[in-house]
């Protein structure tokens, strides 16, 4: 129930944690857990180093998208990451897209990211088998 900040072997603060609390990076991993439809939104209370503060993750859509030279069917999701802090704080209009598989596997597929000091693409080279339907 407690995250401490070390550094240099010191403790330089401890924050409470509420129950359920996650980070920005466990927070895609809880998604990928969950029955992803349409439209549904994700909210859990996330540390973003300083804070705890509820963040949301929308499911914008199911679409079909190209990796590898594949159709994939995927799932759009576009969490809120104006309170994530670092990087995302300094930004007047951060954003952080992320494309996982509409599958039972949800592999991550492709994220773009949009920050004060440039973006970043980052997409899946290649995966094992064939893109799958949901439930297959």
């Amino acid at each position: 129930g407690i995250a401490d900040y070390v550094k240099r072997g010191k403790t330089s603060r401890s924050i409470a944690l509420t129950e359920g609390t996650l980070d920005m990076l466990s927070i895609l991993y809880y998604v990928r857990s969950l029955p992803l439809t349409a439209g549904m939104t994700v909210t859990r209370p996330i540390n973003s180093g300083k804070k705890i503060h509820p963040a949301q993750a929308l499911v914008v859509r199911k679409e079909t998208i190209i990796i590898g030279g594949r159709p994939w069917p995927a799932f759009l999701i576009e969490p809120d990451v104006r309170k994530a802090g670092g990087i995302f704080k300094k930004s007047k209009k951060p954003r952080f897209l992320l494309w996982i598989s509409a599958d039972d596997r949800k592999i991550p597929l492709k994220i773009v990211s949009k920050v004060w000091v440039g973006s970043f693409f980052v997409e899946l080279t290649d995966a094992p088998g064939e893109p799958v339907a949901a439930g297959s």
